[in-house]
């Protein structure tokens, strides 16, 4: 008899569910069910395999030229100044996101399979909602995903060649790839559509007293936020036209103020929370960039030499970026946008632990970059400028001035944040003209495009 409770008591200990892992009939047989799987998409874009860490300020800033010490043959990062994607750790870190960006996007496929079906159990507008999030996040990640695995855009690349696949159905067939301006358009239509869902949500909520799904809406992939993104691939694609529509759309509605200088102070608001079209929350943001940039002693320590940062920042000692966006470890400059340096506060505020990925001053970037003139483009930029703690730039300066001027922002604006490397990429920026990078880099594609993991070449030959 004992023996039978035993075996019987075990029997129903193994059929409990952990509460990480829920059938998908259970997930998806309620509203709730679906908010959680959205939410668990946010959760994995936000580990270091990806925007935590690799294509933010780890890898993607690291091949922008960023950091001084990782120029050294004796450190760690060495590998990547020479643009060694053969190196066992750089690969190992390019397979992690390829593979964790396509299982946010196998995530997002499942969503998409299930909610149609499912409409009549949503309340309010949360069907358009989530229906629109998740297609807005995966035009998000295979666009992310062409960024660094494809070819460079026209005119420095061949778009006709094979890139990246774009998945869209949920299950374990092969998805073939496709071309440079398939997925563009892919990446658009998906956006077009979740720009239709989303419309029924246009303002920004930092609370909800009722449903917390509708809390700290800038870190969810919102209305203003497909706009934004719609305006970064246009662009990377050359449209002009449709890249300004979409940037203007974003700067005219106003719903994204400028940060004041005394905000920044008060708060020490180092990633300018409030100009955040889409951020990210990555609850262990703390622990992740600690080993990069508060940790001497760490093999991926990063810091910039007061030369390079004097020559980004042009010596300015009134710019928010400089003044704000650093931090002394051990006597070594290091950028410091997402140090966790106030605890009494980090847990009460909206910006604590958050890392962007749309901004407010790349609007006005792309504005300033599709204006039909100089007179009317360095009037965006110099508003961004201004904004910054900077003086205005003369109306009279040429289409080539301005076109630096605009370069010199993204390296101002962008450190850490990964956005710096896709803008030398897309203008084929010879990186040994623009990085602090001692070391000769290979000249052409190669530092621009991401090697296939083994396995994805293994097992679709």
């Amino acid at each position: 008899m004992l023996i039978l409770f035993i075996f019987s008591g075990c029997n129903k200990w193994l059929n409990v569910i952990p509460q990480t892992q829920v059938p998908q009939s259970v997930m998806f047989s309620n509203e709730q069910g679906f908010k959680d799987a959205l939410i668990g998409v946010y959760t994995q874009m936000g580990g270091a395999s990806i925007y935590g860490t690799n294509t933010t300020f780890g890898l993607a800033d690291q091949l922008a030229g960023n950091y001084d010490n990782i120029y050294t043959s004796s450190g760690s990062l060495y590998q990547v100044s020479l643009y060694n994607f053969t190196d066992a750790t750089i690969k190992a870190n390019i397979a992690n996101i390829w593979d964790s960006m396509y299982n946010c996007i196998s995530s997002l496929n499942n969503i998409l399979a299930q909610i149609d079906s499912k409409k009549a159990i949503f309340s309010g507008n949360n069907y358009n909602l989530v229906k629109g999030e998740a297609l807005g996040l995966r035009a998000l990640l295979h666009f992310d995903v062409l960024r660094m695995f494809g070819q460079q855009p026209a005119p420095y690349g061949d778009t006709t060649q094979k890139t990246i696949p774009y998945v869209t159905s949920f299950g374990i067939t092969q998805t073939p790839f496709s071309s440079f301006g398939t997925v563009i358009n892919d990446c658009i239509t998906d956006l077009n559509a979740a720009k239709q869902l989303l419309q029924v949500q246009q303002t920004i909520n930092t609370s909800n007293a009722t449903d917390p799904f509708l809390t700290f809406t800038q870190n969810h992939l919102n209305y203003w936020a497909v706009q934004g993104l719609m305006a970064r691939i246009y662009l990377y694609n050359g449209d002009k036209t449709n890249a300004s529509i979409n940037a203007l759309a974003v700067i005219n509605a106003g719903i994204f103020p400028f940060i004041q200088k005394s905000q920044i102070t008060l708060y020490t608001d180092r990633t300018f929370s409030v100009e955040q079209l889409f951020s990210l929350y990555i609850y262990n943001l703390g622990t992740l960039q600690t080993s990069s940039f508060e940790n001497s002693v760490s093999t991926n320590f990063t810091y910039q030499s007061t030369a390079y940062t004097n020559s980004v920042y042009e010596s300015s000692s009134t710019d928010y970026r400089f003044l704000f966006c650093y931090g002394i470890y051990n006597s070594l400059r290091v950028p410091a946008k997402f140090w966790q340096d106030n605890p009494a506060i980090a847990d009460g505020n909206t910006f604590s632990r958050i890392i962007p990925i749309i901004r407010l001053s790349e609007m006005y970037y792309i504005a300033a970059e599709t204006a039909a003139d100089p007179v009317t483009g360095v009037g965006y930029l110099n508003t961004v400028r201004i904004n910054r703690g900077l003086t205005a730039l003369a109306t009279t300066i040429t289409a080539n001035t301005l076109q630096n001027e605009i370069m010199k922002e993204y390296r101002k604006e962008f450190v850490q944040e990964g956005q710096l490397y896709f803008y030398y990429k897309r203008n084929n920026i010879n990186l040994n003209a623009v990085t602090n990078n001692p070391n000769t880099v290979p000249v052409g594609a190669l530092p621009y495009i991401f090697p296939l993991p083994d396995n994805e070449v293994q097992f679709r030959h």
